[in-house]
């Protein structure tokens, strides 16, 4: 079993949130949530939109959500919409594999979107994570 070392915080004053981890591959949402966990925050997972949506509703306190762009059904993209329709402060992190999908490209473009490629190092995780959680 692979482990990371817990890291301290850099800033233990921020507030507690959720982490809803959505990923149609079960080898990297356990990934993931290995990491976050690592990091001291708590993961609510879902194998796509539909059960991402579910767990949204009826979890408490999420206020990121780490979404793949690509997955069957709803894409990471409308499932973000969705949800930051209900709940505007929702903070947004798409992960994948296919840097050339057009939607996308056009997120960050306009620099309305926070993105990691497939495959990230830990640390780039939970980094990216620290400071999306740790802004306004």
């Amino acid at each position: 079993m692979i482990t990371f070392p817990r890291r301290e915080r850099p800033n233990v004053e921020r507030q507690f949130r959720r982490v809803l981890l959505v990923d149609d591959d079960p080898m990297v949402r356990a990934l993931v949530r290995l990491v976050l966990e690592g990091d001291g925050h708590a993961v609510v997972e879902a194998a796509d939109a539909s059960q991402a949506i579910e767990q949204f509703r009826s979890a408490d306190g999420i206020g990121l959500l780490i979404t793949d762009v690509v997955m069957p059904g709803m894409n990471g993209h409308a499932l973000a919409e969705t949800l930051r329709a209900a709940h505007p402060a929702l903070q947004v992190l798409y992960i994948s594999g296919h840097v050339a999908d057009a939607t996308l490209r056009a997120l960050i473009a306009e620099g309305a979107a926070e993105f990691l490629a497939k495959p990230f190092s830990p640390e780039q995780l939970a980094r990216k994570v620290r400071a999306l959680l740790d802004s306004p």
